[in-house]
């Protein structure tokens, strides 16, 4: 048996819509990752450029390459419409223009295998870069994996550095949300309080910054619109026996149907026992 065949497995799911400019260089960057095979899952949502003969040119580099006609409702539906395809012990989200290091694929594994079975995902810092010559710079950098209060005022990670095992998928698509902002904030959201969270201060990723980003600098959400939020009203909603939803919050109406759809579907986890999180998660 070579060694290849010994390789862990793991799907790279990749929403593409006209991402042909930089795709090549994302494509070649993922053929480079080493001691893994890749199942390259491709959902693409109705691209008029050649961003499909870019991927096929680039087929016989990976284990296996499966194509999927995506939803047409936007990267974070796109997104989700893979993670429901995803057989594999291991999942990785996939931007269409940025770079990995090669090592990133193989390091979050690494990181994600001390904690099986239990959900569990897995982020990095990465370097972000700008088409125009802006000056890079280094995204996230934490000293704490953020509490479940910040992560619905902010992002704190990039999804294109998120891996997670097939526990955290089986968990994230137990139930689709119906009102998620994306795909990633939502993953680190329910994995921060119902699973395992590991962030490696190691840039892994080549995070691209250019005209036509879907999500743009990424490090800020709808959910900066609601900093009234603090630990000790996040502690008053959800003391650990009892949840509510809030009513006298300034929310517009997408915050509270997300959070309707964050506590009906993870109050099991959020009510009835504390959050693995609290003691499992950790930066290394």
């Amino acid at each position: 048996m070579n060694q290849i065949t010994l390789a862990p497995e793991i799907d790279v799911l990749l929403a593409t819509y006209n991402g042909a400019k930089y795709l090549d260089e994302f494509l070649t960057s993922l053929e480079n990752q080493i001691d893994v095979r890749i199942n390259l899952l491709v959902s693409d949502d109705g691209s008029s450029d050649n961003s499909l003969e870019i991927v096929r040119a680039h087929e016989k580099n990976f284990y296996t390459v499966t194509y999927f006609d995506g939803p047409k409702k936007g990267a974070t539906e796109n997104f989700y419409h893979l993670m429901y395809q995803s057989k594999a012990p291991y999942v990785a989200f996939a931007d269409q223009d940025d770079i990995w290091e090669k090592e990133h694929l193989r390091n979050s594994i690494e990181r994600l295998k001390p904690y099986e079975p239990f959900p569990t995902l897995t982020f990095s810092t990465s370097l972000t870069f700008f088409d125009d010559g802006r000056k890079a710079y280094l995204w996230p950098v934490l000293k704490d994996i953020p509490p479940v209060s910040e992560l619905f005022l902010e992002g704190r990670a990039r999804g294109c550095s998120m891996v997670f095992n097939r526990e955290a998928n089986s968990l994230l698509t137990s139930y689709h949300p119906q009102f998620p902002h994306c795909h990633d904030t939502w993953a680190f959201l329910v994995l921060r309080t119902c699973g395992i969270v590991i962030y490696d201060r190691a840039a892994e990723i080549r995070y691209r910054i250019h005209a036509n980003n879907t999500i743009g600098l990424g490090e800020r959400s709808f959910f900066r619109t609601f900093r009234t939020l603090s630990n000790r009203t996040w502690k008053h909603i959800c003391n650990g026996t009892n949840c509510s939803q809030p009513t006298e919050i300034g929310w517009k109406n997408l915050s509270v149907r997300q959070w309707k759809t964050y506590l009906s579907t993870y109050a099991e986890f959020l009510c009835s026992s504390p959050p693995l999180s609290t003691d499992k998660s950790k930066i290394s």
